[in-house]
């Protein structure tokens, strides 16, 4: 009888281990099912920060060239599409703090700054207005190593001159 029982418990130790084994199997693919679906988002979501981020290089391209062309009274740009492309700049800098590509502070910084370009051109009507500032965000646009640095607001301050 003791053969028996050793034979039986055996066999009921083997099926444990191997439920036991499955379950773990199991874990491990939905472990390595999810990590991959995280993986996954997270390259999409550096990819849309990226993506956001040329966005804002080409608004700030377009509002320095659109601003200097009126200034120089050049092209068919009017005095309310360089506003409002420095609206889109303020709109822009908000969106990269609310999703993380840009810090919550220098999302804000940017937003200021912007929206201190946007006013100072709305309260000139139209006269008056510094080229500077517009000259200078073109240059800042076209140097590769101030985007690949993720654009620090202290960097574009510094550029701008105002420290």
């Amino acid at each position: 009888m003791k053969k028996g029982q050793m034979a039986a418990a055996k066999t009921q130790g083997r099926g444990a281990l191997l439920v036991l084994s499955l379950v773990c199997v199991g874990l491990l693919v939905v472990g390595g099912v999810f990590f991959a679906q995280w993986q996954s988002a997270s390259s999409r979501a550096q990819k849309q920060g990226g993506v956001m981020m040329e966005e804002f290089r080409a608004k700030m391209e377009e509002a320095g060239s659109c601003a200097s062309a009126w200034l120089a009274g050049e092209g068919d740009r009017s005095w309310s599409d360089c506003i409002r492309s420095f609206k889109r700049l303020e709109n822009q800098a908000q969106r990269l703090g609310e999703v993380g590509v840009l810090s919550e502070t220098d999302a804000d910084r940017y937003h200021r700054f912007f929206y201190q370009m946007e006013e100072t051109w709305i309260l000139s009507d139209g006269q008056d207005v510094p080229m500077e500032p517009v000259e200078k965000l073109v240059q800042l646009a076209g140097q590769d190593d101030f985007w690949e640095k993720g654009a620090p607001y202290d960097d574009f301050a510094s550029f701008m001159g105002e420290d």
